[in-house]
């Protein structure tokens, strides 16, 4: 058994891209903007990482039968 610690890996997508987003234009002010760009980040993270749980939890079921 292997723990896998999402949370982590999605914060880091998150915070990595709000911080690219205000190193971009450093009179942003609106939290929409550099909000929104974490967001797409963790959105984009999100699907690889539910991929590879889904595989997982099948590889798993398999294995019990």
């Amino acid at each position: 058994m292997t723990k896998v610690n999402i949370a982590t890996q999605l914060n880091k997508m998150f915070t990595g891209a709000v911080r690219d987003q205000l190193a971009a234009d450093s009179a942003l002010v609106d939290t929409r903007r550099y909000l929104g760009a974490g967001r797409d980040a963790t959105t984009a993270e999100v699907a690889p990482l539910f991929l590879v749980l889904l595989s997982t939890t099948s590889l798993m079921e398999g294995s019990s039968a």
